[in-house]
This record gives C-alpha cells, sequence and structure tokens, in this order.
C-alpha cells in the first residue's frame, strides 16, 4: 500500500553530534507499524461502473490538477517550460545546479530568473503539499516547487549568465584594450607629436 508522504529534510551523519537527534533513546521507543500503515495508507481512487452521475463528478474533480497561481503567472512559467522540453523539472532543476551548458543557454537565463519563485509562492505551494500530493498540481506549481528547493537560486542563475557571457565579455575587452595599446604606442612614437610639443614648450617659455 503507498502511504502518505512525509516531507522532512534528511540530516546528515556529520551533523548529527551535538544535535538533539543524537540525544534520542532510539532503542527505548517501539512503533506499531500495523498501525501506522493503517493510519497513513492512501486509499486508491477509481471509478467504478454505474456508479451515480454525482460521484462519477465527484471523483473525476479529485483527479482533477490544482492551480493556485493566476493564469498570467502559469503561462509565462509554462512558456518558458517549453523550451526545455522534453527535459523534466528534475532534469532542468540539475542542469542548474550543475551549470550545464548543454541544455540551458544564455537567452534562456532571464527567463528561469522570471520564473523563480517569490516568497509568497513558495509559502502557498508549501503549505499545499504540507496537506495534499504534489503530483496533484499543474505542471507550472510543480516547476516552481522544483525550483524552490535550489539554494540561493537567484545569485545561481547570475554566476551561471556570468559564466556563459564570459568568453564574449572577454573578447570584447581584448579588442578595446588592444584599440588602447594600439593608440598608446601611435602616440608615443610619434615624430610630429614630438615636434608639436617641443614647440608648444618654447612658445611656453617665451
Amino acid at each position: 500500500p503507498q502511504l502518505r508522504a512525509l516531507h522532512w529534510r534528511k540530516v546528515p551523519p556529520t551533523r548529527l553530534d551535538g544535535s538533539v537527534w543524537k540525544q534520542l533513546p532510539s532503542d527505548e521507543v517501539t512503533v506499531d507499524e500495523q498501525e501506522l500503515k493503517k493510519l497513513f495508507t492512501m486509499k486508491p481512487i477509481g471509478l467504478k461502473k454505474n456508479l451515480p452521475t454525482a460521484a462519477v463528478s465527484a471523483a473525476a474533480d479529485t483527479n482533477k490538477k490544482v492551480m493556485l497561481l493566476d493564469m498570467k503567472r502559469s503561462n509565462q512559467i509554462q512558456i518558458t517550460l517549453a523550451k526545455f522540453k522534453p527535459a523534466t523539472n528534475a532534469q532542468v532543476r540539475e542542469a542548474i545546479l550543475k551549470l550545464d551548458e548543454s541544455m540551458i543557454r544564455q537567452e534562456n537565463l532571464p527567463q528561469l530568473r522570471d520564473c523563480a519563485p517569490t516568497a509568497e509562492e513558495q509559502e502557498m505551494l508549501q503549505k499545499y503539499i504540507d496537506g495534499e500530493p504534489s503530483d496533484r498540481l499543474q505542471p507550472a506549481e510543480q516547476f516552481l516547487l522544483e525550483m524552490a528547493s535550489v539554494l540561493r537560486l537567484g545569485p545561481r542563475l547570475q554566476c551561471f549568465n556570468s559564466k556563459l557571457g564570459f568568453a564574449a565579455r572577454y573578447s570584447d575587452c581584448q579588442a578595446q584594450v588592444s584599440a588602447v595599446s594600439n593608440a598608446v604606442k601611435a602616440v608615443r612614437s610619434s615624430r610630429v607629436l614630438r615636434t608639436l610639443l617641443a614647440l608648444l614648450l618654447k612658445c611656453g617659455n617665451v
């Protein structure tokens, strides 16, 4: 049987020392697993034949995807998602974490930044998944939920943008530095300029 999801983050073993988790009397605690499964097993949802119309409608509503965002925001996110098909939300998240240039191009980054979940959206999504499974959410909401798990998403995307644009900016700077360097060499080697400066000096000393 499928149990309801328990949403928590595992504490790494390296952080157990000195924490309350290390001090818990685990050997003294027992759990009735059968009773636990009985209480938290998810009941399968299915439609039976010859159900009344109202019952069929209620079951259909249960399977309907839940939209928490407004339509404009949802459309904005789904347009961005279409650029990464057939990649899944998890694969896009992994590409961001790894700064994977094979999946994410520089022109995609502004759109990803615009699709980063706000604090209000994160709070709204968290409240929902505390009581309901996340797979009932619309694709846009599921994408925001995936992005919310990326630590420092905004700064990470900015770093990614710097990484992708470094070669072009370096080339531009190199061309400008080269132009200035050539101009300096031309000025310093100009006999006409030296003659003109000598003339100005004499005129000034009169």
